[in-house]
């Protein structure tokens, strides 16, 4: 025992020297801890464990230092890592021991130590690098035309039908943002064809077929005119609009003129067939017309066939420039009538045709007479650009019982009345550069042109 004490104090002597000779030449030590026990044998008493530069301790007048120490050091590691999250998001972040709440999307970590772990007694810490990145939820909307589907969205995902779709799209940090697109898919309405009116230069606006849009309807509006020009096509815009997205249909409005002209005739009376002719919206007979008998059979009470010692061939006459009528039997009214004319009286006119007005022969007169009459069998020739086709049939006089004019003028009743038994009639001669509105007395004998009701 007493053996035990000499070498103790002996190695206490030598640390002691060596602890000394320490602080001259190092600096710094470390001690994690001791224990009881023995130098020779741990589970005796006042063994001392130490972790740094050796040294030596007096514990109670009773010292005890381990030879051949560990050299410690602190283990220092730097974790660079991204996460995904939503922005505002309560998660965590938990990887690699760590457990740090996450905050708003972008934030950086560094610089920052964390003790992790410990290992052989040693403390471990770490730096953390960490880059929170985006996950992004957002909606979109998407107007397409029926004709688009199926839809490369952002050239990446396929859409094939209308309503709700959720889109997951990778981003360039490898975080995937969900997209929840609505799809509205249009169809655009067909052209719409009228056929209007005869005499009617222009429609009112009217309700036109939309453009459909499914699932829901949305927003539209169109530059719809007030008045469709009949002949015209009119292209209408519809603009549709949903959130900021915005789509187009052009829907052309037709308005075509009703039959006239080649291939539609008309018949009188006597079954004779007329030819047809559009001028501006009113379609015409094309012919003098040449009816002995009303549309129901009874017979027309004064007709003339021109004759004149220079042009006594009442045949051809009756062939090229029709008959000559009073104003009572054009219109198939009784002599001597002063009551009201309707605007579409049909007189001696095919069924379904009428005596024109003062008004629509009035409208003739914004065309060069040389554009109103034919080509052919006038002193002074037309060139006939209307197609009226304007024939020089004269006029019978009842005073002179004679016909004048033939060749040289064209003279028609109008269903209009003047004054002194007189009627208003379309004038159009040789010399004159334009047709004239005339007031003669009913009982001559002029030319009759009918127009579609």
């Amino acid at each position: 025992m007493y053996f035990k004490k000499i070498i103790r104090n002996t190695f206490f002597i030598f640390f002691l020297f060596l602890f000394c000779l320490k602080g001259f030449t190092q600096s710094g030590f470390l001690s994690i801890g001791s224990q009881m026990g023995d130098f020779f044998d741990p589970q005796e008493e006042y063994v001392t464990f130490t972790y740094g530069q050796v040294f030596a301790a007096h514990l109670e007048n009773k010292g005890a230092a381990t030879a051949g120490v560990q050299q410690p050091y602190i283990v220092s590691t730097t974790i660079v890592d991204s996460v995904c999250q939503e922005a505002d998001s309560t998660m965590r972040y938990q990887q690699n021991g760590f457990d740090q709440p996450l905050h708003t999307a972008g934030d950086f970590f560094t610089g920052n130590y964390y003790p992790i772990s410990s290992y052989h007694h040693y403390d471990t810490v770490s730096v953390l690098q960490l880059t929170i990145l985006p996950i992004y939820f957002v909606t979109d909307t998407l107007l397409v035309y029926e004709s688009q589907l199926p839809y490369a969205y952002n050239d990446s995902t396929i859409l094939y039908s209308e309503g709700d779709h959720t889109v997951i799209l990778p981003t360039i940090h490898g975080c995937d943002s969900t997209v929840g697109v609505m799809v509205y898919v249009a169809t655009c309405p067909i052209d719409t064809h009228l056929v209007a009116d005869y005499s009617i230069s222009d429609i009112p606006n009217f309700p036109l077929q939309q453009p459909q849009v499914i699932p829901y309807p949305i927003a539209m509006q169109n530059n719809e005119p007030l008045r469709y020009i009949v002949g015209d096509t009119t292209p209408v815009l519809w603009t549709l609009s949903i959130a900021d997205k915005v789509l187009y249909c052009t829907q052309n409005v037709i308005v075509a003129f009703p039959p006239c002209g080649e291939g539609f005739y008309a018949y009188d009376g006597n079954n004779i067939r007329y030819n047809t002719v559009r001028v501006g919206c009113d379609c015409w007979t094309k012919e003098n017309s040449a009816a002995t008998l009303y549309t129901d059979g009874t017979s027309i009470p004064e007709t003339h066939v021109y004759w004149a010692a220079m042009y006594p061939d009442t045949s051809l006459n009756l062939a090229i420039y029709g008959r000559l009528y009073d104003w009572y039997s054009a219109l198939r009214l009784p002599v001597g009538y002063d009551g009201a004319i309707s605007d579409t009286i049909q007189g001696l006119c095919p069924d379904g045709w009428h005596i024109p007005t003062a008004e629509q022969y009035r409208n003739l007169t914004a065309y060069p007479a040389d554009e109103l009459k034919s080509p052919n069998y006038w002193i002074v020739p037309g060139n006939n650009a209307t197609d009226f086709t304007s024939l020089p049939g004269g006029y019978y006089n009842p005073i002179s019982n004679n016909f004048y004019n033939l060749r040289g003028n064209a003279y028609y009743w109008t269903s209009a009345v003047g004054n002194n038994d007189r009627a208003e009639t379309f004038h159009l001669s040789y010399s004159c550069e334009t047709g004239l509105m005339e007031l003669i007395p009913q009982d001559y004998g002029y030319s009759v042109r009918c127009i579609k009701n």
